[in-house]
Parts: structure tokens; C-alpha cells; sequence
């Protein structure tokens, strides 16, 4: 069995490099180039410098030469695309063989693209299970943050309340604190009329007695028999 070549299709190879690959000496390959019209690239000092293509079209060059024992017109023949007969079997031309280079890389490249298609959608699932995960966090505690709010609210609300209602505990306290001190001052006010009232009464009734008990005493000293007033009158009249 052939050993499979791994050929870098993004880099250039150096004759030393496609020598150890092809088995060919390095001089034999700039022989093979001229032959059989293989165009390389060369580097600004002119060193041969080769594609992956180029050392397949090597490789099958020495293929054809040592199994199938193809001659160099033969060779170029091919290379060239011409409809040659061979006493083997008909070999792939130079475009066959990159048609099927191109067909074998787009397939790899065709599977590659369907592992990063499903490598992505396998993130975007990732992705989405992790978004619906944070929204579910986010959800409750959004939801853990308004029953905080909400006792937050009730105690503020409570504690407001418990301060008006101290507050009108205080107005009222001293509107009623107003409404006896008004009260007993006005008491204060009528008993003290009262006891003047009750002076003035007091001061008046001892006059009356005093009148009475002069007019009382003046009926006394009034004769009371008709002779002693007849007497008083006479008595009066001198």
C-alpha cells in the first residue's frame, strides 16, 4: 500500500521539501519542470518555490513512468489533455485530477461547514437555555425585590401612620389641654363673679337687717297704746 501524502494546500513547498516527498533529486526536478512544462513559483533570489498541485503532478508523473512505464510523450501528452492510447488503462488528465482535488476538498470543506453548522446551533441551544435560565433567575428575583419593596412600603407606610396618628394624638392633647384651661379659667372667672355677686348679696341683705332692725327698733320706741300716742303726738307736735 501507498503511503498517503498530507499536502498542505495553503503553503509552498521548497525543492528540498518536494525532493523528500517525491524521491526525486533536486536537480532531477528542475529536469522534470522543463520537460514537462510544470510552472512553479519563484522567490525574489529565483528559488523554485512549489504548490500542493505541483507535487501531485510529480507524483503522478513518477507513477506513470515506474508502473505504468509511460514515455515522456505520453506524459506530455496527457499533461496536455490530448486523447492518447495507452496499452494500460486511460489516465486522468491534469484537470481531471484538479477537478477531483477541488470535488475532494469541497466535500471536506462541505462537511467541515456541516460540524460548524451543527457545532453553532448546538451553542445557540446552549445559548438560549442559558438566556431562559437568566430570565428565570432575573424573574424571581425581580419578584424577591418587590415583596422587599412591598414590606419595605408597608412598614414605611405603617410607621407614617403611627406618626400621624401621634401627631393628631398631639393636637388633639392639646387642643383638649386648650379646651380645660379655657374651661377652668372661665370656673375660675364665674366662681369668683359668683363670690362677688355673693359679697354684694351678703352686703345688701346685712343693710336690709340693719334697715329692718332699725325700723324695728323705731316701731318700738312708737307708742302702742292709743293714750301714749295721743301723748307722742302732743308730745311731738311741742
Amino acid at each position: 500500500m501507498k503511503k498517503q501524502i498530507q499536502l498542505d494546500y495553503d503553503r509552498l513547498y521548497t525543492s528540498q521539501e518536494v525532493a523528500e516527498l517525491t524521491g526525486y533529486k533536486t536537480d532531477s526536478l528542475k529536469k522534470m519542470c522543463r520537460d514537462y512544462e510544470i510552472e512553479t513559483q519563484r522567490t525574489e533570489g529565483g528559488h523554485r518555490r512549489f504548490t500542493a498541485h505541483n507535487i501531485e503532478v510529480l507524483l503522478a508523473i513518477k507513477d506513470k513512468r515506474e508502473n505504468d512505464k509511460w514515455s515522456v510523450k505520453q506524459i506530455q501528452d496527457w499533461l496536455k489533455g490530448k486523447e492518447t492510447v495507452f496499452n494500460t488503462h486511460i489516465p486522468k488528465t491534469q484537470d481531471e485530477m484538479k477537478y477531483g482535488r477541488l470535488e475532494t476538498k469541497y466535500e471536506q470543506l462541505e462537511k467541515a461547514f456541516g460540524v460548524v453548522i451543527q457545532r453553532t446551533n448546538q451553542k445557540v441551544e446552549l445559548v438560549i437555555r442559558q438566556s431562559e435560565e437568566e430570565k428565570k433567575q432575573l424573574l424571581q428575583m425581580f419578584e424577591e425585590e418587590r415583596e422587599k419593596d412591598r414590606k419595605l412600603m408597608l412598614e414605611m407606610f405603617e410607621k407614617q401612620k403611627e406618626e400621624e396618628f401621634k401627631r393628631i394624638e398631639q393636637i388633639w392633647e392639646k387642643k383638649f389641654n386648650s379646651h380645660i384651661e379655657n374651661r377652668d379659667n372661665l370656673l375660675m372667672a364665674t366662681i369668683r363673679e359668683s363670690q362677688r355677686e355673693s359679697q354684694q348679696t351678703i352686703k345688701e341683705t346685712a343693710a336690709s337687717i340693719e334697715q329692718l332692725a332699725n325700723y324695728q327698733e323705731q316701731m318700738n320706741k312708737k307708742p302702742k297704746t292709743m293714750r301714749d300716742r295721743i301723748a307722742h303726738w302732743f308730745g311731738t307736735s311741742k
